[in-house]
């Protein structure tokens, strides 16, 4: 190795020789020849180095043959322990370009099916290789090429080695793997969601650090243990032959995707069956951002802000603003110019206009009233308003007018407060009815048992008189007894069960079960056809025993065979002689001639013809021959099957068989077998409102059946009572109910039971149950119905007496009628004790001039004026929750005399000035637009502005009107309706007071902290597995703010 080293220094001077000798001027013919042979000389001493260079590691190493296997990792499980790197499984990927590069050699081979390159006589050390085939990743990679350990060979030169290295490809066409997802960026804060991503660049790249791309495919083939042979690299080999790959890196493994307009993004990438370490790699994108901040470029701002922010992984996101009002004031700009202050400060008082009511007109007069009653007025609108008085002016039961007493205050022009009349009574009085009533009815509630025909004896008891009551009785129909069950029946037959007043029962009979038989039926439809003899017989089969059947026979039949009793001779087999048959009174019946060996062998029947009564002649002719004969058969239908002997126990025939010695056909599809029945029993469903032992008719419904008779079984009881009449005085009390008595049953039995319904009620007593007080006549008393409760035929009339200020009697002058008992029951029927019958209605009219200033009076003229001041009008500080006393619009100039406020004039009467403004005369000595902060609740309301000490919040100077507020929701659409007026002093707006605080200011940045970029699931690296589709989403985050304050 130290001489190959000496070798190379030797050949590295060489070349300084070389280059030095062309720094010459001139460069002539002779000196190019002599470069060329120095060239020529120095590529022979490369080659000699390299010859020796390989000499030398050939006999530390020996002769290597370098094998490189190609699998196509795309499809292939790969063994991933440490144990076994040289037995990874693949298939080998035919057609790929392998390259090696070392000591001055390059060679190629293209793999074969094997997927293995070989390339002989390379030697230890680093070996580049390049492997590439179109559709496949290409990939470079170095390999080490190990020596062998000098404790094993001292001189390895004349030793073959064989070294190995297996590298994964994937495919770039097949098996690959979808990733698709979504791309989103919070590029604005003022919503709830994040937005889509458009023009996001998506890389995907084989992950190579991965560790399970590194333990699977790359890893060298050692395994640490105490065993450790090799102080340099801490590790003990388990082969010499492997070529451990130092570095390796894969081309064409870069799929990209750009996200659309929906954010979506899709691309493919290579996988295998274990799983294909992929990372993604999205690149950095920028975009505006809309956002609430305090400040911008470190200048006070309010609203949302547009920032450019950059995204992406590498960068530290900005930090989320927080605490930002969700609404901001904004105040018009003052109006005052700044001049000398005065050296005495003159004051004023404002004087208001009347704001109470001015005159009551009568809408409606009312009806009935028997004392003047008392006004009630409502408050004005009005912050602190006093309510107006007034008192009722009656004639003839009506109400003329209201005299106003009091005109009170805070009324608005627009107001229309309440005028109620309302009774003039300290307490008011009451009573309840007492109602008598008739027995108009009676209810069932137990009819009892053991009763007879006769009605038992009906008594009503109860606080009243003159209501008598009879019982009506009914028969119940409870069993039906057999009197004679009959016979003959084939259906069920029909029961009824009547009286005079119809069928009221229901019966249906119940037929006895094994029976004789009644009829068999044939219907002539069998096409079975019978010889004349043996003739055939007809057997009965079911579940009885000793039923049998007649059978007749058709006379008229067709020809069902036809024998042959001499064959002949000379007849031919190709053209067989034609079979005639004629007579026996029929007609239609052919047949054809079987010949064989010039004899007739059979005669088969075509068509059987009809209309036979004998059997007819059969004849041969033509087909060459003679001596052929033959005879028919025929074959007869049956006429009738009936039923000879009835038998007994039959439920059901199976069959109804005929035969003459051979097998059975059966006939009793074609048959109506009819079962002679009786009714054994009839079920009965029971009926009522019998007034006797009703009849029971049974009916046939064919016609077949007699003589079944049946007894029906009845039990008495009480149908209903009835009211013979209706009496009157009952009343509904614990001590006199009224009652039902029905007398027991003469024997064994229950009593029945009624309960009467009363009606047709009349007012009997009125119990006052309050006297009141301050009735100074007597009042209405009349009766009223409270819905749901039931219109009498007549109302009663009442008049009431009055002494004292009470109500001492009420006298019925008529009972009236009809009144229903269960609305007297509910409480529906009531006495009203008022003093009118139908209440007076007004309305009230308010100053016109209400809310406005009268006029300005001066308390403290002043002095050293030199400018006319400007007369500041604002309202009072007062309770901010209510805004009715804040009023607008309101001017007012001054003039002065000799330095002094000689007069004020208002120019504007305003509106709304309920509670007296302060007036502040000043004059500006300073000018600046005043700068509020909103304070707003959780609710999204604005509950008020506040001026900090802070910059750049200030109360403003100049301003000798209140200025205009506007408030402005930070997000727009989130929040609205607020609204505040100004209370300007000493030319500052020193607060803002809230007429409405709106609604709905909630804007704030959402999210409320920094969200990082990143992948949802969150890891940029995963396995793909061979084409299995996956979705990763992107979320870009809040990024990093080029302009964070």
């Amino acid at each position: 190795m130290k001489q190959i080293l000496k070798l190379g220094i030797l050949i590295l001077a060489g070349f300084i020789a070389f280059n030095s000798s062309c720094t010459k001027d001139v460069f002539t013919e002779e000196d190019a020849f002599a470069n060329q042979e120095d060239l020529e000389l120095l590529k022979d001493s490369l080659a000699t180095a390299q010859a020796l260079l390989r000499d030398s590691l050939q006999k530390a190493g020996g002769i290597i043959d370098y094998s490189v296997g190609v699998a196509l990792g795309s499809d292939a499980s790969w063994y991933g322990n440490y144990y076994d790197k040289g037995g990874k499984g693949g298939q080998g990927l035919d057609g790929a370009a392998v390259t090696v590069s070392q000591h001055g050699k390059i060679l190629t081979v293209t793999t074969g099916p094997s997927g293995i390159a070989t390339f002989k006589d390379l030697r230890i050390g680093t070996v580049n290789v390049n492997v590439k085939k179109t559709g496949f990743t290409e990939v470079d990679f170095v390999a080490l090429i190990p020596a062998l350990p000098d404790t094993v060979y001292v001189n390895a030169y004349n030793i073959v080695r064989q070294v190995g290295t297996m590298v994964p490809v994937f495919s770039l066409t097949t098996n690959l793997s979808t990733i698709s997802g979504i791309a989103t960026v919070e590029t604005d804060l003022t919503n709830n969601a994040p937005e889509l991503a458009a023009g996001v660049k998506i890389a995907a790249v084989i992950d190579v650090w991965n560790s399970s791309f590194i333990n699977r495919y790359i890893k060298w083939p050692y395994y640490n243990n105490a065993e450790q042979d090799c102080s340099e690299c801490g590790v003990s080999w388990w082969f010499n032959y492997y070529g451990i790959i130092e570095q390796i890196a894969f081309h064409s493994v870069i799929s990209e995707a750009t996200t659309a307009a929906d954010g979506s993004f899709s691309l493919q990438v290579p996988s295998s069956a274990d799983g294909l370490p992929i990372q993604l790699i999205p690149s950095e994108w920028a975009a505006n951002q809309s956002l609430l901040q305090s400040t911008l470029n470190n200048v006070p701002v309010w609203g949302v802000q547009t920032v450019r922010t950059l995204f992406g992984p590498d960068y530290t996101y900005s930090t989320v603003p927080t605490g930002i009002p969700a609404a901001y004031v904004t105040f018009s700009a003052p109006t005052g110019s700044p001049a000398a202050q005065p050296t005495t400060v003159a004051t004023a008082t404002a004087v208001l206009a009347s704001s109470g009511i001015v005159s009551i007109s009568m809408d409606s007069q009312g009806e009935g009233y028997t004392q003047v009653p008392d006004v009630k007025i409502g408050l004005g609108t009005a912050f602190n308003s006093v309510q107006a008085e007034g008192t009722a002016v009656m004639s003839g039961g009506k109400i003329t007018g209201v005299n106003i007493t009091s005109a009170g205050s805070g009324y608005k022009p627009g107001d229309s407060p309440t005028i109620a009349f309302t009774e003039s009574v300290v307490r008011t009085a009451a009573a309840v009815p007492e109602f008598s009533f008739s027995v108009v009815d009676a209810v069932m509630s137990a009819v009892g048992s053991g009763y007879t025909q006769t009605p038992p004896a009906v008594t009503i008891t109860g606080s009243g008189t003159g209501a008598t009551a009879h019982a009506v009785m009914t028969a119940t129909v409870t069993d039906v007894n057999m009197t004679n069950m009959g016979s003959g029946y084939t259906q069920t037959p029909l029961v009824k069960i009547s009286d005079n007043f119809g069928a009221l029962a229901n019966g249906t009979a119940v037929m006895t079960t094994s029976n004789p038989l009644f009829s068999i039926d044939y219907d002539k439809t069998n096409t079975t056809l019978w010889p004349s003899s043996p003739v055939p017989t007809a057997t009965v089969v079911g579940d009885g025993a000793g039923a049998t059947a007649n059978l007749t026979m058709g006379t008229v039949g067709k020809v069902v065979s036809i024998a042959v009793t001499a064959g002949g001779s000379g007849y031919s087999a190709i053209t067989p002689p034609e079979v005639t048959l004629t007579l026996g009174g029929g007609f239609g019946a052919t047949a054809t001639a079987t010949v064989v060996a010039g004899s007739v062998t059979a005669v088969n029947v075509v068509d059987q013809g009809q209309g036979y009564i004998s059997i007819p002649t059969v004849s041969f002719s033509g087909g060459s021959g003679t001596g052929a004969t033959a005879a028919a058969t025929l074959g007869f239908p049956v006429e009738t099957i009936s039923l000879q002997s009835a038998g007994v126990g039959y439920t059901t025939v199976s069959a109804i068989n005929v035969n003459n010695g051979g097998p059975n056909v059966d006939y009793s599809g074609e048959c109506v077998v009819k079962y002679n029945r009786s009714v054994r029993d009839i079920t009965v469903t029971a009926g009522n409102y019998f007034s006797a032992v009703p009849t029971i008719t049974i009916t046939p419904v064919d016609g077949n059946g007699s003589n079944a008779a049946a007894t029906a079984v009845i039990t008495w009881g009480i149908k209903d009572i009835e009211i013979d009449a209706m009496g009157s005085g009952y009343l509904d009390d614990d001590a006199n109910d009224v009652r039902i008595v029905i007398a027991p049953p003469a024997g064994a039995g229950v009593q029945a039971t009624a309960t009467p319904t009363l009606g047709n009620g009349v007012l009997s007593k009125v119990v006052i149950t309050e006297h009141g007080q301050g009735y100074t006549a007597a009042p209405n008393v009349y009766m009223q119905v409270t819905a749901p409760g039931v219109l009498p035929f007549q109302q009663a009339l009442l008049t009431g007496t009055v002494a004292g200020g009470q109500l001492t009697g009420i006298t019925i002058a008529d009972p009236g009628a009809g009144y229903n008992f269960n609305s007297y029951d509910n409480g529906w029927y009531d006495i009203i004790i008022s003093t009118y019958n139908s209440s007076a209605a007004a309305t009230a009219k308010v100053n016109p001039k209400s809310g406005t200033i009268e006029y300005i009076q001066i308390d403290i003229p002043g002095a050293g004026y030199a400018v006319a001041p400007k007369i500041e009008i604002n309202n009072a500080t007062v309770d901010p929750a209510n805004a009715n006393g804040f009023g607008t619009g309101a001017a007012a100039t001054a003039t002065i005399i000799d330095g002094r406020v000689s007069a004020i004039t208002v120019t504007n009467a305003g509106s709304g000035y309920y509670i007296v403004p302060v007036v502040t005369i000043t004059v500006p000595w300073s000018s600046m637009t005043a700068v509020g902060l909103c304070t707003v609740n959780a609710d999204g309301r604005i509950t008020g502005v506040t001026f900090p000490a802070s910059f750049p919040y200030t109360q403003g100077y100049g301003y000798d009107a209140p200025p205009t507020v506007t408030f402005t929701a930070s997000i727009s659409g989130k929040g609205t309706g607020a609204a505040g007026a100004a209370v300007v002093s000493g030319g500052r707006v020193t607060s803002v007071i809230m007429t409405n605080q709106g609604s709905g200011y909630i804007g704030k940045n959402n999210p409320g902290s920094a969200q990082a970029f990143g992948f949802i699931p969150t890891s940029t690296s995963f396995l793909a597995r061979a084409g299995k589709a996956y979705v990763r989403d992107l979320n870009l985050g809040t990024g990093k703010r080029t302009i964070e304050q």
